[in-house]
């Protein structure tokens, strides 16, 4: 019997794990709804809100060390042992060289935000300095505000926020940003502009640049090297997607692999270099695809002039909006979309009025128009006479 029961409770703790795994990875990931909650909520019965703790340890050190499933399991024991047993506490599964983990507590009114804050920093370090001394790796750890647990989703983001940035300590709490939160949304801002610039060939998209390291200089080394190769591969995909051939393959992954060796001091240069590298490749595939996109639009307004077509369906049928779409279009062609399109028309209806027995009527539908008169202004604005005195001319 006593045996059994043992086995029970390893079972209920073993269920409760691979629980907390599935909880936390589908309330972050998946943004659980309101009833899979409850549901959660009636299984596992932790509290109403709490915060989500987000701790980053360096997987490989030295160039042996990895966590394996073994290792990972010490982990989860651990950091359980250290829970005071006023908070219940669920651990994730480890994605790359994250573990996060869910706080719930009760709060009473003797509980204080700043009490609670610094009774959190102390388990997070403690849990730290544990994985420290297990693995002989780095750690920094991140806490996100306290939240109801509808909103623990903005907790989690905060976690992961507050490990971008140098800390005194081994952990960094939302509350502790201050004044970096105002330049993480420049720097959000600063991203879509530098984009944008990217897409359409500025060359005020270095000066962007500029801005942005200005703006992430205030976080951790590692968190600035993430973002600027997040910022190429982005650079590249707003141009023009996925590259079309071999010959224009950009190995990130080597470049993330050059990217780990450069130092503090080197970082500038470094990314100027790729970027003006990156930048000038992409200009010049931009030519070249620019040239492709033209032909095929052309090919595709040749089989369908005698439909209704317009701008916004010629754009959609090239993967662009209507305003790059014209812009590109006349650039290429010398004259806008609406102005080749009816010269192209007015051609293909003179070929149709050579017909013998052509009647202007119906070569006005067959060429894409459905107003004969509006057919006919054009035709003479085009050509200089209506279709009438293009026929009898030929007669």
């Amino acid at each position: 019997m006593k045996k059994n029961a043992m086995q029970e409770q390893e079972n209920r703790r073993v269920a409760r794990k691979f629980m907390s795994f599935s909880f936390i990875y589908s309330m972050l990931f998946n943004r659980l709804s309101e009833a899979e909650l409850e549901e959660y909520h009636k299984i596992m019965n932790f509290y109403d809100e709490g915060c989500i703790v987000n701790i980053e340890i360096n997987l490989e050190q030295k160039g042996s060390f990895f966590v394996d499933y073994k290792m990972l399991c010490i982990f989860y024991e651990e950091i359980q042992k250290r829970i005071p047993e006023e908070y219940y506490c669920m651990t994730g599964p480890l994605v790359s060289h994250r573990i996060i983990l869910f706080f719930s507590k009760e709060i009473g009114k003797e509980d204080v935000m700043g009490k609670l804050r610094n009774e959190l920093r102390d388990i997070a370090e403690d849990i730290g300095q544990m994985l420290i001394d297990i693995g002989s790796f780095t750690v920094s750890i991140g806490i996100g505000s306290w939240r109801p647990i509808a909103e623990i989703g903005i907790s989690y983001d905060e976690a992961l926020r507050s490990v971008r940035y140098e800390p005194a300590s081994m952990v960094s709490m939302i509350e502790d940003l201050g004044d970096y939160l105002p330049a993480v949304q420049e720097y959000d801002e600063l991203k879509k502009k530098f984009l944008a610039s990217i897409r359409v060939g500025e060359e005020i998209s270095l000066i962007y640049l500029t801005q942005i390291m200005e703006r992430i200089s205030s976080l951790k080394l590692d968190g600035q090297k993430n973002l600027l190769l997040e910022l190429l591969v982005l650079s590249v995909s707003e141009v023009y997607g996925v590259l079309d051939s071999e010959e224009d393959y950009i190995d990130f992954l080597g470049y993330a692999v050059e990217l780990s060796a450069v130092k503090k001091e080197e970082l500038h240069n470094w990314t100027y270099n790729k970027f003006l590298y990156v930048t000038k490749l992409l200009r010049q595939k931009k030519v070249d695809r620019r040239g492709y996109i033209i032909k095929n639009s052309l090919l595709y307004l040749e089989n369908h002039y005698c439909e209704d077509i317009s701008l916004k369906d010629a754009a959609d049928e090239a993967g662009m909006t209507p305003q790059y779409f014209s812009t590109i279009f006349k650039q290429s062609m010398g004259r806008n979309f609406v102005e080749w399109l009816s010269e192209y028309r007015i051609k293909k209806a003179m070929e149709y009025l050579d017909e013998p027995g052509a009647v202007i009527k119906e070569v006005c539908f067959k060429v894409g128009y459905n107003d004969p008169n509006y057919f006919s202004r054009i035709f003479k604005k085009i050509s200089g006479m209506t279709p009438k005195e293009y026929m009898s001319q030929k007669e």
